[in-house]
């Protein structure tokens, strides 16, 4: 299968948090078959991580972004477009899913890791984000880069727990 869903790359990507080029790499995206396009990606965290054409912003990227910069990271539109602006995001899977919470099937699965190759090749990230455990399984074992898989956001039970400290301390002692 090829790369359905380009990363989104954010205006101020290379120089990354604290010179860190961080890749966030999400599971996937759901709505279906109409949502099957390059730029979806970009459309959705245009539209819900940073509220823009008077979406309403949704709580899971609001998640994400104090997954990695923490807990008390403002929400705050400045603070989003800071943050958005200093990652690439990529969702793994490459087939819409029909509706949240469900998962995806292992041909699924399978059929993501060869595309994944692509955007961390043209990104060079000097750090990877997994956002959830079971996607940890199928991630390729040999990534360039140092990583560090969390909890899914969406999860039932989801806690930010120790990620927040764990991918700060990380980015302290990666120099890009």
């Amino acid at each position: 299968m090829s790369r359905v869903f380009d990363p989104w790359i954010g205006d101020c990507y290379t120089k990354g948090i604290n010179n860190v080029k961080t890749l966030i790499v999400g599971e996937s995206h759901h709505g279906g078959e109409g949502c099957h396009y390059g730029s979806f990606t970009t459309e959705t965290i245009k539209n819900e991580a940073l509220g823009l054409h008077g979406h309403r912003k949704r709580a899971y990227f609001t998640k994400i972004m104090r997954i990695v910069m923490g807990v008390g990271y403002p929400a705050d539109d400045a603070s989003r477009v800071s943050f958005w602006n200093s990652i690439a995001f990529y969702n793994f899977v490459q087939v819409a899913l029909e509706k949240p919470r469900q998962r995806p099937t292992d041909p699924e699965w399978e059929t993501a890791i060869t595309p994944l190759r692509g955007p961390v090749n043209e990104l060079n990230p000097s750090y990877i984000v997994i956002l959830g455990l079971e996607l940890l399984q199928w991630m390729p074992k040999d990534l360039p880069c140092p990583s560090r898989a969390t909890m899914h956001p969406s999860a039932p039970g989801f806690s930010y727990g120790e990620w927040p400290d764990l991918i700060s301390n990380d980015l302290s002692k990666i120099k890009s």
